[in-house]
């Protein structure tokens, strides 16, 4: 079972205009959002950033270069929970409010190379179980500067198991790209 968790909380975040981490909705940050829901699923818990961040977890950054995208958040949360010893560690989205109380532990189940959570018929590839063992493959396609960046493409390279969280009650991984999003969210939650 997946007892490291770590939440990618280092892009641009250039449609929203400023951190996601940080934007409020219904005056909590989303970070902390998701620091609530995922908290009680894992033991170790961390955050991958490009800037400091006041928080009490470990905040791992991009080991390869800049702007290398989700991939360097996972390859950092990989390495991470190697260090502790983990076999898996779980990722996450900052922006994903709204993620099932019981993510860590269906995927965990399902992992190989990587479980990858689904909704609705949409794939979400950032919330994830990743096998620690897929670390060196990932280090060394961002190392590669012809390498891939798109998460999804780099999972295909994996042993995939795909687990289904569709519900009829929207998406619990909806994710929060721009201010439209962030109104929706509060109408859901006002709801």
């Amino acid at each position: 079972m997946t007892r490291a968790g770590v939440i990618l909380a280092g892009g641009r975040s250039s449609r929203m205009g400023t951190s996601k981490a940080l934007v409020p909705l219904r005056g909590v940050a989303l970070l902390d959002r998701v620091l609530l829901r995922v908290t009680p699923q894992v033991i170790d818990l961390a955050i991958s950033t490009n800037v400091a961040l006041a928080v009490p977890f470990p905040q791992l950054f991009d080991l390869i270069g800049e702007s290398q995208g989700p991939l360097a958040g996972v390859l950092a949360a990989l390495e991470w929970a190697a260090r502790l010893g983990h076999a898996t560690v779980a990722t996450f989205p900052c922006d994903t409010p709204f993620l099932p109380l019981d993510v860590v532990s269906r995927l965990s189940v399902a992992c190989t190379d990587v479980a990858v959570a689904s909704s609705n018929e949409r794939v979400h590839p950032v919330c994830a179980v990743w096998s620690t063992r897929v670390a060196p493959a990932l280090r060394a396609t961002l190392q590669d500067s012809n390498g891939e960046r798109s998460v999804m493409r780099f999972q295909q390279r994996c042993a995939v198991a795909v687990v289904d969280f569709s519900t009829r009650n929207g998406d619990p991984f909806l994710n929060m790209n721009c201010r439209a999003d962030i109104e929706r969210a509060e109408r859901v939650l006002a709801a």
